[in-house]
């Protein structure tokens, strides 16, 4: 405390000076007035600008774009969509689009478009489409697995006032369809599509169906009675014409139409389906082939000496069967023995081929013959037999591998 008329120092509390005496008043130290503060103004925000408007309304655009073309994608894959679209192309007979929502695999020649177009632009499903009106998506079933959906079509046609009911069957891929949906193909039923159809045909010989060629590729095996087993992964259940050639040249020409029922089919020569011109060279062979057999019998040739004339393998029994011929021209004790045979007409009563690949000709043979008696004179007879010959069609033509019922006892 300091003294207002000396200015000295005093101790605090002090009424009078020590310097001077005088009476000391307490000074009370006035605190410092804070100063009034003047809240600030909040500063005006700076107004979006025109470009930033186009930019945020641009890109909400883009938003909603993308979410109706997500919502557009996703109905257009379903199974629901591409049935109503395979169905609608049917009707309007649009065999390409309808084949672009198939799943034929690797196709092949027998399910490739052109084959596809052939099949559901003529007939009965062609006579079909033109005659349906009305159609509408009735119901859709999945199984467990919604691997395969169901979905029911129902339709009138022009005929009929009454509704009649059609399914197709969609299956779904391993992939997806513009990365995101699940890709869902028509799959044909079994009425229309046929898979893993085989076709048995002697070994060795060569298949054409419908003008396609087909190669050793469709080869699955070579069984052990003679035929070669093609198989075709997929075909339409439709007619097909087919051309077999044997090893030997001859032709086989026939029909077939394939159903998952019964899975296979076998094509071999028959009195049916020979060529006259083939028929005729089955006439001349057998033939041949019996005045052989009498010629070198009569001759009391061994079997060694003329079986290279025959079949390469497996002749046990064309071996027995001449055996057989060589005692019976020989005659015997009050036997008459064979001098000469000659055959006069074959007539073909029958053909068709085994179950191990051989072809058995029926035929009805006439013939002469010469005997010399036990009196020593001769005697000169015709005749006529029914008899089996059996052959293998090979490279270099028919090759005899058996004979039965041939003329004995002269």
């Amino acid at each position: 405390m300091y003294c207002g008329e000396c200015g000295a120092k005093n101790e605090k509390g002090a009424k009078f000076c020590e310097s001077c005496g005088a009476k000391l008043e307490e000074i009370k130290e006035e605190k410092p007035k804070k100063a009034k503060t003047t809240p600030e103004k909040p500063k005006d925000k700076k107004p979006i600008s025109k470009k930033t408007k186009i930019i945020i309304i641009a890109v909400a655009a883009v938003v909603v774009v993308l979410i109706a073309g997500f919502m557009i994608l996703r109905n257009s894959t379903s199974p629901e969509t591409i049935a109503k679209n395979y169905y609608a192309a049917y009707v309007k007979q649009n065999i390409d689009q309808m084949y672009s929502y198939c799943d034929l695999g690797e196709g092949g020649a027998f399910t490739n478009k052109e084959a596809f177009k052939e099949y559901y632009s003529d007939g009965e499903k062609a006579d079909l489409a033109k005659r349906i009106k009305n159609y509408k998506i009735t119901n859709i079933q999945y199984d467990d697995s919604r691997l395969t959906a169901t979905v029911t079509v129902s339709y009138t046609t022009g005929s009929s006032s009454s509704a009649q009911t059609d399914t197709i069957t969609l299956r779904r891929g391993s992939g997806k369809k513009y990365l995101f949906f699940d890709d869902w193909k028509v799959s044909l039923n079994d009425d229309d599509l046929v898979t893993d159809y085989t076709i048995r045909v002697p070994h060795d010989a060569t298949i054409t169906v419908d003008d396609v060629a087909l190669s050793t590729e469709y080869i699955e095996e070579s069984d052990d009675d003679g035929f070669d087993v093609y198989t075709i992964p997929m075909m339409f259940n439709t007619e097909y014409d087919v051309v077999v050639k044997l090893a030997n040249g001859f032709e086989i020409q026939d029909t077939f139409t394939p159903s998952n029922y019964y899975g296979t089919t076998t094509f071999v020569l028959s009195n049916d389906n020979i060529s006259d011109a083939d028929k005729e060279k089955v006439t001349e062979q057998v033939k041949q082939d019996i005045k052989s057999l009498f010629d070198n019998a009569i001759a009391d040739k061994a079997w060694s000496e003329i079986s290279s004339n025959y079949g390469t393998d497996d002749l046990d029994d064309l071996e027995d069967s001449y055996e057989e011929l060589v005692d019976d021209v020989d005659g015997g004790f009050l036997s008459s023995k064979l001098q000469s045979f000659d055959v006069d007409t074959v007539n073909i009563r029958g053909l068709s081929t085994e179950s191990d690949g051989r072809i058995e000709v029926w035929v009805r043979l006439e013939y002469k013959y010469t005997t010399s008696e036990s009196d020593g004179t001769t005697e000169e007879h015709t005749s006529a037999d029914t008899v089996y010959m059996y052959y293998t069609a090979e490279q270099d033509g028919l090759k005899l591998k058996d004979a039965s019922s041939l003329p004995s006892y002269f």
